[in-house]
Formats: structure tokens, C-alpha cells, sequence
């Protein structure tokens, strides 16, 4: 897989994986009666994680592939 591929591959699943943990994080937080600042702090932790993804997904392209024989 190409280096673009994977960045792309990357930046869809992460923003797939985010947009259903969202309704998570609001059940938790009305579950466990937490205030406000945690979904905001969720939603910060996950836009943070975004950039580290890609960077990992730009540098290490090769991780999770087959091996080639």
C-alpha cells in the first residue's frame, strides 16, 4: 500500500472511529454524572490524536502489512 493510501486509509478510520465514540463519551458522562469539561476534554483528546495518527501512519507505512516474500 502507498504512502498516500495509507494516510488516507488513516485519516477515514480515525475520523469514523471518533464519530462513534462521541455518543460513548455522552454516555459515560451522564452515566457517571461528569461534568461538562469532559466532553470537552474528550473531543480535545480526540482532535489531538489526529495529527499523532497521521504522523505515525505517514512514517511508518508499512506497519500491519503482510510481509513480502
Amino acid at each position: 500500500m502507498s504512502r498516500g493510501r495509507r494516510v488516507a486509509f488513516t485519516v477515514v478510520g480515525y475520523a469514523v472511529l471518533s464519530v462513534a465514540l462521541i455518543p460513548v463519551f455522552r454516555g459515560v458522562r451522564s452515566l457517571l454524572l461528569l461534568p461538562p469539561l469532559f466532553m470537552t476534554l474528550a473531543l480535545g483528546l480526540l482532535a489531538l490524536g489526529l495529527p499523532v495518527a497521521l504522523l505515525v501512519a505517514w512514517r511508518y507505512p508499512d506497519v500491519g502489512s503482510p510481509p513480502d516474500e
